[in-house]
């Protein structure tokens, strides 16, 4: 037997196989890589004659018909995977045959014609076609996506628009209003504070001067808050700084609500010791940040409720800070509206009847802690009450030099 013209021996490889393991003769079944698909076969009868070294043969089923051949030698080349068999026989002059002698081969397929390997190849492109649909599915749904993003987008920038026009249109009014409001205001009540001043407690009008005096200040309140509003969207607000005792501010913005809590049976706690802490603060601004922290939380809790302010010193991301607490076991803020609780003109639905509130206090409490490099935080529960802190910074140093007034004060 012949491989690639090549006469192969027993045990020798050829491209990486074994053809024979012993002699031809004795081999019952010959199969051959398909690297190993070109070969050739010699056979011999064994007769000295060379009127007898006539043959007939055939691959079976690749030839179908015999084939004569005085050579003793066939090659066979390119050969398809399967499974043949080679038939030989010699022919006599008498033009009798002898007996067939076969020989069954199996030419193994090439690996990119195997069973494996078209069901990888199969598969793989079936995995193609998913992956190239899905990709495309993919892209698709991200364009309707984004088509719809830029929809909720440009409806969102409508209505922030549409929100801060009318916000706009609506301070635009209070701040008229209070333009107007602030010169009649002032003539009222001057003659009513030189009335207050002729007449005693046991004078017929004097209650009733006292309630029209009293209304007359809130109102003047409410109008000095408009405009302070104003100053604050116009970047007006300085800070006039001293070196005070914070805990002396606190008590004395309490002391007024102590006699409120009385009158109106609230229990008021202030838990603020003698000892003295010194921050750089606006005493006027950071005192109207607790007065309304308490006027909030006195209005909000009913009677025998509960309301405490809290002075303390806490270190947060390494920085010191004190702590001004206001709580109550009040009504509670709903959690849909403490995410704009600070910002103008918010209220919540269970403003007390006949309140003058219009949503503009914490929006000025959040902006001088703001101002102070501080800020302020809500914690509240329906039904349960709320507790704001104030964080003032501790020192001097976080301030700019060139950005306010002040002046030291022991």
């Amino acid at each position: 037997m012949e491989v690639d013209n090549k006469q192969i021996n027993i045990g020798e490889k050829i491209k990486g196989q074994v053809v024979l393991n012993s002699n031809i003769a004795s081999v019952d079944h010959l199969e051959l890589i398909n690297a190993n698909r070109d070969f050739s076969l010699l056979f011999n009868n064994l007769a000295f004659s060379k009127d007898l070294q006539k043959y007939s043969y055939r691959l079976y089923p690749y030839q179908k018909d015999w084939i004569v051949s005085e050579t003793g030698k066939v090659s066979f080349t390119n050969l398809s995977a399967g499974y043949y068999i080679f038939e030989v026989k010699t022919l006599f002059p008498n033009n009798t045959e002898g007996d067939v002698t076969a020989l069954p081969i199996t030419i193994l397929p090439h690996w990119s014609q195997t069973v494996w390997f078209r069901l990888l190849l199969i598969f793989s492109v079936l995995f193609l076609v998913g992956y190239i649909f899905y990709s495309l599915l993919r892209r698709q749904r991200r364009f309707k996506k984004m088509i719809q993003l830029k929809h909720e987008l440009t409806i969102a920038n409508l209505e922030r628009n549409a929100e801060r026009h009318i916000r706009e249109e609506r301070e635009n009014f209070f701040m008229n209003a209070a333009h107007e409001l602030r010169t009649p205001l002032t003539l009222i009540l001057a003659p009513i504070h030189d009335i207050m001043k002729s007449i005693t407690p046991s004078d017929n009008w004097f209650d009733s001067f006292s309630r029209l005096h009293k209304n007359c200040l809130s109102l003047q309140t409410l109008v000095d808050r408009l405009l302070y509003v104003q100053k604050i969207e116009g970047g007006m607000i300085k800070l006039h700084l001293s070196e005070s005792n914070i805990k002396e501010i606190v008590s004395r913005v309490a002391n007024p609500f102590l006699q409120m809590a009385m009158v109106k049976k609230r229990e008021f706690l202030v838990r603020v010791d003698t000892v003295p802490l010194y921050l750089w603060v606006d005493v006027a601004k950071i005192e109207s940040a607790v007065q309304n922290l308490l006027s909030n939380a006195f209005k909000y809790t009913s009677q025998n409720g509960r309301i405490e302010l809290a002075v303390s010193e806490a270190e947060i991301d390494g920085r010191p800070y004190c702590l001004v607490t206001v709580s109550d076991n009040g009504v509670g803020i709903p959690d849909d509206l403490q995410q704009h609780i600070f910002d103008s003109f918010v209220t919540g639905k269970r403003i007390p009847q006949y309140s003058t509130s219009i949503g503009l206090g914490l929006h000025i409490v959040k902006h001088t802690m703001g101002l102070h490099h501080g800020f302020v935080t809500l914690t509240s529960r329906v039904g349960e009450g709320s507790r704001f802190v104030l964080h003032i910074p501790v020192g001097l140093s976080h301030f700019a030099p060139g950005n306010m007034k002040w002046y030291l004060i022991r």
